[in-house]
């Protein structure tokens, strides 16, 4: 039966142009979600096809995401993972770029840990040496830094 011959009237309270669907957007023909051009799928997004989930131009796969094609991830760009982040290709992580790892950082590569640029490891660095006393303040060495304490003579001068 053609997509065509399967059309019913509207319903009140359902969307301009809706077909077949119990969804509540313009243009959905098959499906039940909730978007504008949505023609097989169940999900809630702008242009889906005939996927589930929720994201503009989702083609096959039930994201959440912007131009996920084929995957059940929730970025934008995520092609063929379950990411969540942003240009994701092949992992599942959270991160923004993060090629094939599952970790939460923004550039993060292959590992599994929670900061922001955190290469291979899979722990939450936070810039303390475990081995200095709690009491002792750790400062970057910056001209803001410096300056000061080279004036009150607690730091020599080089």
């Amino acid at each position: 039966m053609s997509k065509s011959a399967r059309r019913r009237p509207l319903l009140p309270g359902e969307g301009e142009g809706e077909a077949v669907g119990d969804g509540d957007a313009v243009g959905d023909a098959l499906g039940e979600g909730d978007a504008e051009g949505e023609a097989d799928g169940l999900g809630l997004a702008l242009g889906e096809a005939e996927g589930e989930g929720d994201a503009l131009g989702e083609a096959d796969g039930d994201g959440d995401a912007l131009g996920d094609a084929e995957g059940d991830g929730e970025a934008e760009g995520d092609a063929l993972g379950d990411g969540e982040a942003e240009g994701e290709a092949d992992g599942d992580g959270d991160a923004l770029g993060e090629p094939e790892g599952e970790g939460e950082a923004e550039g993060e590569p292959l590992g599994l840990g929670l900061a922001l640029g955190e290469p291979p490891g899979e722990g939450e660095p936070t810039g303390v040496d475990e081995n200095v006393p709690a009491s002792t303040v750790v400062l970057p060495l910056t001209s803001a830094t410096v300056e000061p304490l080279v004036m009150f003579g607690t730091l020599p001068l080089p």
